[in-house]
């Protein structure tokens, strides 16, 4: 009698974990209807503000409220949150643009590009120790993405004028030097020279007005 009291007893548990178990799983399936819903509203904002500003460029803050709500839907879209940014520069909301890639550069700790825009944001609003941060940051990157390609892959030319492009801003004097090296091996990549017969301040300019 006793053991039949035990057995009934774990029985009953057993009962009652898979109830609570199949009590989960539409609240679970529910969640997750509801998330990519939010998700695919997020996707069709951020399409809504692209096709504005194709339209015409004008439509900045239009596009920009719209990757908003988009971003409130979905706070990890990193290529909405890109594409609300890069609008950002172009409307020149510098102080806005510095908020936003603190986050962006949360969901991809690892980009040199989104990095190195950090630290053009940051000296642009004369945040000087925290621009040169940045600009080591994505130099470091850089110049191990470089340093692990053979110079004979067809993006190793691309990659150093990256890695020299943060190495300048980091180190004008020694940036400038490797833009000199590569002017003299690849006489026929016009990027070098045109590096070279700027100075810094527009060198600047088109950093952040090319993003």
């Amino acid at each position: 009698m006793k053991n039949r009291i035990v057995f009934l007893f774990i029985l009953s548990i057993s009962v009652s974990l898979i109830s609570c178990n199949s009590a989960d799983q539409p609240n679970s399936s529910l969640n997750d209807s509801l998330q990519k819903d939010s998700n695919m509203k997020a996707i069709q904002l951020n399409d809504s503000a692209l096709l504005l500003v194709s339209r015409d460029s004008s439509n900045l803050d239009s596009a920009l409220l719209l990757t908003q709500k988009a971003l409130q839907l979905d706070s990890g879209n990193i290529i909405v949150q890109t594409n609300r940014l890069s609008w950002l520069v172009k409307d020149k909301k510098y102080a806005e643009a510095l908020r936003e890639i603190e986050i962006l550069d949360n969901l991809e700790p690892a980009n040199s590009e989104t990095i190195f825009l950090h630290g053009l944001l940051a000296e642009k609003l004369n945040k000087k120790e925290l621009a040169q941060a940045k600009y080591k940051q994505a130099f470091l990157l850089n110049d191990k993405e470089f340093k692990g390609k053979d110079s004979d892959d067809k993006l190793f030319q691309t990659l150093r004028q990256k890695w020299a492009m943060t190495l300048y801003f980091l180190n004008e004097i020694e940036g400038k030097k490797e833009f000199k090296k590569m002017n003299s091996e690849y006489p026929d990549n016009k990027t070098a020279a045109d590096f070279l017969s700027k100075e810094r301040a527009e060198l600047f300019n088109d950093a952040i007005d090319n993003r």
